[in-house]
């Protein structure tokens, strides 16, 4: 929480992260979370399926993998960070495209630490050189969907 009481940029999870696991000591969360994109959440297995000792060791190796990642994108020339995040939203769809859905400029900005005019900038860059282009949703005029091609 920023001290006008808005919200602050604290962590990025993507496709397989585990959030909120600090339920499991505190029972309670300690963050909000906002999602960039459409994402599809599913709790956590209770009772004699809950996770194991060593399936939580990966979880908490997984999220210290993610925080340095996170890290990452706060350094750096604009453009690599915008491509780092970039390629971590990124998934592979049906036409082993890497497809996405560009998060807002205000969302990117906190992300990368970055301005929104410097955001703007790099963003289009990215379309002019063919590393961005949008993907093509039959019956969606208005869309967010991206294809990313690797430099």
């Amino acid at each position: 929480m920023a001290n006008d009481g808005g919200m602050l940029f604290a962590n990025l999870a993507v496709e397989g992260d585990v959030i909120g696991t600090e339920t499991l000591l505190m029972g309670r969360y300690e963050f909000l979370a906002v999602a960039l994109s459409d994402c599809e959440l599913a709790p956590w297995p209770e009772g004699s399926s809950s996770a194991s000792r060593d399936s939580l060791l990966h979880i908490l190796a997984a999220a210290e993998r993610r925080t340095a990642d996170v890290v990452a994108l706060r350094s750096g020339l604009a453009m690599d960070r915008v491509i780092r995040l970039i390629a971590m939203l990124a998934q592979r769809d049906e036409h082993a495209d890497f497809c996405f859905a560009l998060p807002r400029g205000q969302d990117i900005s906190e992300i990368t630490d970055l301005t929104k005019e410097t955001i703007s900038r790099t963003i289009s860059i990215l379309k002019q050189e063919g590393i961005l282009r949008k993907k093509v949703i039959p019956g969606q005029s208005i869309h967010r969907n991206y294809i990313f091609s690797e430099r």
